[in-house]
């Protein structure tokens, strides 16, 4: 029996059942992006609120209709689940009243959330995911190496430099902060060029320290973490090639018995 996964289940499920939820999500997208400008006239917000119930009304119908043909065990998948929570969350927060000062602002993240269903539409998506699965899987000794380097890094800042530097050094979180920007090598050498054109003190050793963190942390950790990342990511193409090899490779060796076998045939049928 075929194993299958959660996102193959997820992506027949996608084929079957939402043909037509594409120009909804589009639909969606495009009124969320019209209702995030803050000086909008009320008789377009009003239109755009209109549109914002059609379309949940139409979502959560949809899903509805999904758990009545398939039963409650189709939450079972994780994706289904989530995107079921969005729906119902999206779908009884159009009703708020605004009685609370952030209720608009968690309609709006709500809605937001909303638009992840748009991944389902990624063309091969179980594919993309079984691949991001795997990698997340293989980088877990990478990542764990980064976070244990990216404490020592933080530490060692924090209590070489918080009284030097206590803007970018003057707790933990400052700290890491300053540590991880310098780990995505995004203007490193802004904080010791700062200090040494400043005259402050171990100037040289705070350059000595950043370089350091650049070097382990931003080109040695981070390549590798990429490198054994993108991987995995396509080492399913590479799984499937080797074993379309090894299946040509097969057929070419019982070629070669059949062809030995028969040369032996003939060989023998003529001596007699």
């Amino acid at each position: 029996m075929a194993i299958v996964s959660n996102a193959d289940i997820y992506v027949e499920h996608t084929k079957k059942y939402h043909k037509f939820s594409l120009i909804p999500l589009i639909i969606f997208a495009i009124i969320v992006f019209i209702d995030a400008f803050p000086l909008l006239p009320d008789l377009y917000r009003d239109v755009i609120k209109f549109l914002f119930v059609c379309v949940n009304f139409y979502f959560a119908a949809e899903l509805v209709f999904i758990i009545k043909n398939n039963g409650i065990p189709w939450l079972k998948n994780p994706i289904n689940l989530i995107e079921s929570i969005v729906i119902v969350f999206c779908f009884t927060g159009q009703f708020y009243d605004g009685s609370f000062s952030n209720s608009l602002l968690i309609i709006r993240l709500l809605r937001l959330f909303s638009l992840i269903r748009l991944f389902r539409f990624i063309p091969n998506v179980s594919h993309l995911i079984d691949g991001l699965t795997r990698a997340l899987r293989a980088s877990v000794v990478v990542f764990a190496l980064l976070m244990a380097l990216l404490f020592i890094f933080t530490m060692v800042g924090t209590t070489l430099f918080g009284d030097i530097l206590p803007l970018h050094f003057g707790d933990p979180f400052t700290s890491l902060y300053t540590v991880f920007s310098v780990f995505t090598v995004e203007g490193w050498s802004t904080i010791p060029d700062q200090a040494f054109a400043q005259g402050i003190e171990h100037a040289f050793w705070i350059r000595t320290f950043f370089v350091c963190v650049l070097v382990f942390g931003g080109l040695l950790g981070m390549s590798l973490a990429n490198s054994v990342f993108v991987d995995e990511m396509v080492s399913d193409n590479t799984e499937e090639l080797e074993k379309q090899v090894n299946e040509l490779k097969n057929i070419v060796i019982n070629q070669n018995k059949l062809l030995l076998k028969y040369i032996e045939m003939n060989q023998s049928s003529s001596s007699k």
